[in-house]
Parts: structure tokens; sequence; C-alpha cells
């Protein structure tokens, strides 16, 4: 996400960017979920390379998500009666 004050979005614009960054959220942390459990198989099974460490360069993003998914729900919460 881009560096922008939140302070001046809209209400309804942030609810949006909110639905929209949490559901990226879980879809990021399901694949590297996954991938996490076909790397241990695959490290199992022809040893190390360099397809067992894929998950690991991805965790970066999801938190990058996760930050910012919070920081929008803290900002709609000071706003309203927000619950999420």
């Amino acid at each position: 996400m881009k560096k922008e004050d939140l302070k001046a979005v809209s209400t309804e614009d942030l609810k949006k960017k909110y639905k929209t960054f949490k559901m990226a959220f879980y879809v990021l942390a399901g694949i590297v979920g996954i991938m996490f459990v076909i790397s241990y198989f695959n490290w199992r099974e022809g040893g190390f390379n360099a397809t067992v460490l894929m998950p690991v360069f991805f965790i970066p993003m999801v938190l990058v998500n996760f930050f910012n998914v919070r920081k929008i729900k803290q900002e709609l919460i000071t706003r309203s009666d927000f619950k999420g």
C-alpha cells in the first residue's frame, strides 16, 4: 500500500479497502501455509533445494498485508462504531 494519510480517505473507501486487504491477507496466508506443507514434503523426499526456502521469502508480504489491515481497522474504529 502506498503511503497515504488514512484520515483523508472517506469511511466508505476505508471499509472497501479493509475488506479487500483482509481477503488478500487470508488468501496469501493460506497460500504460504500450503507452500510450507509442500516444501516440507519436498524436503523429506528430495532433500534440501531452493524450493524449500520459497515460503520463507513470502512471509514479509503476508506481514505487510497484516499490518496494513490492522492500520485500516484501527482508523475505522476511531471513526465510528465499526465492529470489523
